[in-house]
């Protein structure tokens, strides 16, 4: 549930906006974790949260060599969990409660408010009227607090394990500079740097030890990019190819960790001290004909922590690959059309994307990772020849290749649990436009 009131005042040399907006999400969650029959191990997610966001920005009426923009950000968010992890039930009758072997239910609490304000400004000017140039820089500062409880309860007694409070705050100054040079109407070349990050925080997951109430810290990136984008005069091809470099500091990384002594495995969220992504991507678009094109797609990529000791996890994995990083990712496409009479059309579409095995966590256990694969889907459509309107049927994986978007690791519980990827899918669809 949520809303959003917008407010404009135009001035002869600027305009202003306002723009406020709430928003509150309830989420439920009954999860049968260990899918099976037995009563091995039950979540209960019950979680709240109510944002506030305040924008003003005033900006140049646009057009001229020189725009520009500058503005103020204010942020509000209140999240409130209430979780229950029921694990290993069906081993009461024989066992009791055992916390040591995993035997237990537990009730999670954890309440964090976070505050962030910021200002930032931005220009762009045309140096000549082939290039152009583009500044912006943003200060933000946040501030949060958080609390959070953990409980051990039975039918008549109710044992406290974690109890713990604090507060984070930080700063940080983000920006970019890009050039952007219009060689021909129909070829630009483009570089750019920029700097960004993302807020630090607090581990909110269920642990049994308040010394594994961690924070960590904002993670940021300096990125180099430069590209080509060019087309023909006829516009039949159309081609985008692009390099860039990212170095990340203190890069966010999460982890499911199993506890030695067995039990319900800790989520971890912490910083990898330096890692660098780098790589090369490339689009093309061919028109055979007015009624038939081409389309494809390549994508190198190379991703590595450069400097990982997760101190909480007590593991190096420098060198390792980053989780969900694919070194080539690919994909081919064709669109078609034909008249069948005066004012119909046929209308079809294929394509068929590819990626390399990735990892879905920064161990890079083979266990739980996603070897390459192919995707493919297709459409048919009958419509005007204008496109006002079309009845088409589509699917989404057509040939049902069986894939995993995740794979969570409960070895502790002897299994592991499978997202399993959709699979093929078919609808039909109808589109008008007035």
């Amino acid at each position: 549930m949520g809303g959003s009131l917008s407010i404009d005042k135009d001035f002869d040399w600027a305009k202003l906006s306002s723009i406020t907006a709430y928003n509150r999400v309830h989420l439920t969650r009954v999860e049968d974790t260990d899918s099976s029959p037995n009563e091995s191990l039950e979540f209960t997610y019950d979680q709240t949260s109510h944002q506030v966001t305040q924008e003003l920005r005033l900006a140049s009426p646009g057009g001229d060599r020189l725009n520009w923009i500058i503005g103020a950000y204010y942020f509000y968010e209140k999240v409130d969990y209430n979780n229950q992890y029921d694990s290993l039930r069906a081993l009461r009758p024989s066992f009791g409660f055992d916390p040591s072997f995993g035997i237990l239910f537990a009730d999670h609490f954890f309440h964090q408010k976070n505050w962030a304000y910021a200002a930032f400004g931005r220009a762009d000017y045309a140096i000549t009227d082939k290039l152009k140039l583009t500044a912006g820089l943003r200060y933000t500062y946040e501030r949060k607090t958080y609390s959070e409880n953990i409980a051990l309860v039975e039918p008549t007694f109710s044992v406290p394990v974690v109890d713990v409070a604090g507060k984070i705050s930080n700063g940080n100054v983000s920006g970019d500079i890009i050039a952007n040079y219009q060689i021909t109407p129909d070829a630009m070349v483009y570089a750019s740097v920029s700097r960004g990050f993302k807020s630090g925080g607090v581990n909110g997951g269920v642990v049994f030890d308040p010394a594994e109430v961690t924070t960590f810290t904002p993670e940021t990136i300096t990125s180099y990019e430069a590209g080509v984008k060019y087309q023909t005069p006829d516009h039949r091809l159309t081609l985008n190819v692009s390099g860039f470099y990212y170095d990340y500091k203190d890069l966010q990384v999460y982890s499911l960790l199993q506890p030695a002594g067995g039990g319900i495995p800790k989520q971890l969220l912490d910083n990898a001290a330096t890692a660098r992504v780098y790589g090369l991507e490339g689009s093309s678009a061919l028109a055979i004909t007015k009624n038939i094109r081409f389309r494809g797609s390549l994508g190198l990529l190379s991703a590595k922590f450069t400097d990982y000791r997760s101190e909480s996890a007590a593991n190096d994995y420098t060198g390792n690959t980053l989780a969900r990083a694919p070194k080539l990712t690919a994909s081919l496409g064709l669109d078609a059309s034909t008249p069948i009479s005066s004012n119909l059309a046929l209308f079809g579409s294929f394509d068929a994307s590819y990626r390399t095995k990735v990892f879905f966590y920064p161990n890079n256990d083979p266990r739980f990772e996603q070897p390459g694969y192919w995707m493919s889907n297709a459409r048919i459509a009958i419509g005007s020849q204008t496109k006002t309107w079309q009845v088409a049927l589509w699917g989404k994986n057509i040939f049902n290749k069986k894939y995993y978007r995740d794979i969570v690791d409960f070895t502790n519980y002897g299994f592991t649990e499978p997202a399993v990827g959709e699979p093929a899918t078919y609808g039909v669809e109808a589109t008008f436009h007035f």
